[in-house]
């Protein structure tokens, strides 16, 4: 069951824990602000809150909830009292304001219904999703490594030696299938019984073993996420800086990734490291394609 999260839990930003190159990423914008591409191809895993304003749309969440369940199942599933708000944009209504002035302009993402905002807890681990229905789904969970914080909401020292690239006491684990079966138990049965191939990058699909007639419930009535035109889930950890991922597996309409990562609060206050499991999926994901 996913229980509710107080508004000031929520995880307003992350980074990872170190330096890292930019391999694989999306290149910086000149005017950083939040964007669906932004979502898919920055170094961040976990999904924060849209910033536009809030929209009453009652049937627009109904849709939302129910391919959520399709997507993840689980505390997802049928009959689940999911706290979903809509928002009409991810860029705050100041910032688009500020640019209508003359000489300024702006490109911003535009949706067709608005972007949701998902958060919770389930397992121990705390959700943040944002997406767009029938187009795209972005879906965090994360909880604190090894379950320790410092009084001051920063890392313990044995949390603090992860950017050194050593082992990790308790480090949670990466293994997608193990995660996935906990927190998002119909998209792992749509990936497959098969345990997860290892592939050198740019290789073999994870999930070949899969018919490309199989089929199943998706996002959407046309399709799932997981079908992406017959092509299986690349490894593809190694096209990013060493350590900036867990794993990453990669298909044209589904991402998986985990990942250490340093957070804070929407407010600003620092809250720790956090180990993450992050899922990307719809047809919303090729406005990033990735390496």
């Amino acid at each position: 069951m996913l229980r509710p999260l107080a508004p000031a839990a929520v995880i307003g930003g992350d980074h990872p824990v170190g330096g890292y190159a930019l391999t694989g990423l999306l290149p910086p914008t000149p005017v950083p602000l939040p964007s669906r591409r932004a979502l898919l191809g920055g170094a961040s895993l976990i999904v924060p809150p849209p910033q536009g304003a809030r929209i009453d749309a009652p049937g627009v969440l109904e849709r939302v909830a129910a391919e959520l369940g399709d997507l993840l199942g689980g505390a997802f599933g049928p009959g689940a009292m999911l706290p979903l708000t809509l928002h009409d944009a991810l860029v705050p209504p100041r910032t688009r304001a500020r640019y209508r002035a003359p000489g300024l302009s702006l490109t911003w993402d535009r949706p067709r219904h608005g972007f949701y905002w998902l958060t919770g807890r389930l397992n121990g681990r705390q959700v943040q999703g944002c997406g767009e229905p029938g187009h795209l789904h972005c879906v965090s969970f994360h909880r604190p490594l090894d379950g320790r914080m410092s009084r001051g909401g920063g890392a313990t020292a044995d949390e603090g030696a992860v950017g050194g690239g050593g082992p990790v006491p308790g480090r949670p684990t990466d293994d997608p299938r193990e995660l996935l079966a906990e927190l998002a138990p119909a998209l792992d049965a749509r990936l497959g019984g098969e345990p997860w191939r290892e592939a050198r990058f740019g290789e073999q699909p994870l999930n070949e073993g899969r018919s490309a007639g199989q089929s199943s419930e998706g996002i959407s009535a046309e399709r799932s996420p997981t079908e992406n035109d017959g092509e299986g889930l690349r490894d593809i950890t190694a096209a990013f800086s060493p350590g900036l991922f867990g794993i990453a597996l990669s298909a044209p309409e589904l991402r998986i990734r985990t990942g250490i990562r340093q957070v804070v609060r929407a407010d600003g206050t620092p809250a720790g490291l956090v180990h993450v499991l992050r899922i990307d999926a719809g047809p919303g994901c090729r406005e990033w394609p990735g390496p």
